[in-house]
């Protein structure tokens, strides 16, 4: 391992938080080995619509569902520590990854950072703002999402520049560009299908959602959000 501190980036709008995205942190968690991991929730996102939850909302079910989770503790080696990050709320809008990424490595200094994605943006990650920059200041972690196949996950790889090669029979590619160490991941012990798009839709029906922790739903009811809204797509 490089003599750095290596940190998990997770964005998303988290909106609003449920046990797939808890489920994507743990397997990420189990297969690599982290410093720290960002769950970092977008502010003004580019790619989807306006969220539903304000800003400030989405941070306080996204840190009642990580007390929840700090006191059972985390897979993995080590003592990661698991946190938010706030930073996309003082950045320009909307909210690009690579800004995200350029501003974390601002504050944080050196380090060797891992963005976390799901299988569904992978195979989008070509048409995202300045993507090859991603590319060359991460890894990526890409978890396996529902309705996404293994093929088409190296058809996704294989449009990436950075030469990515598969690693043996293993789930691991390397960039084979000299001089890069650049890597992905493919996460598939991890598929749940759920989607805060769903859990919206059921939370405004009156229901109760099987996949949301009860300190969140609590919060939810308390705060009367997703009580109301017309046709939507979300994570």
């Amino acid at each position: 391992m490089e003599n750095k501190h290596h940190i998990g980036v997770f964005g998303g709008t988290f909106d609003p938080v449920h046990e797939g995205h808890i489920r994507i942190a743990e397997a990420v968690l189990a297969c690599t080995r982290l410093d720290l991991f960002l769950f970092v929730p977008a502010y003004l996102p580019p790619h989807k619509r306006v969220p539903v939850a304000p800003f400030h909302h989405r941070v306080a079910m996204l840190e009642l569902a990580l007390d929840e989770k700090n006191r059972t503790g985390w897979p993995g080696p080590g003592q990661v520590e698991v946190v938010i990050s706030r930073i996309e709320a003082e950045l320009k809008t909307p909210s690009y990854t690579i800004d995200t990424l350029k501003g974390l490595e601002g504050r944080l200094g050196p380090a060797v950072f891992h963005l976390v994605i799901g299988a569904d943006s992978l195979v989008e990650l070509h048409l995202w703002y300045r993507y090859g920059e991603i590319l060359q200041r991460c890894h990526l972690l890409v978890a396996a999402r529902p309705g996404i196949s293994p093929a088409a996950v190296q058809d996704a790889i294989d449009r990436l520049p950075g030469g990515y090669v598969r690693h043996g029979s293993s789930n691991i590619w390397r960039s084979s560009v000299p001089g890069s160490n650049r890597t992905i991941t493919y996460i598939d012990s991890v598929q749940v299908p759920v989607s805060s798009t769903r859990i919206r839709q059921e939370l405004a029906a009156g229901r109760r959602p099987a996949m949301v922790a009860p300190v969140v739903l609590e919060y939810i009811e308390k705060h009367g959000l997703y009580r109301c809204q017309g046709e939507e797509t979300g994570d």
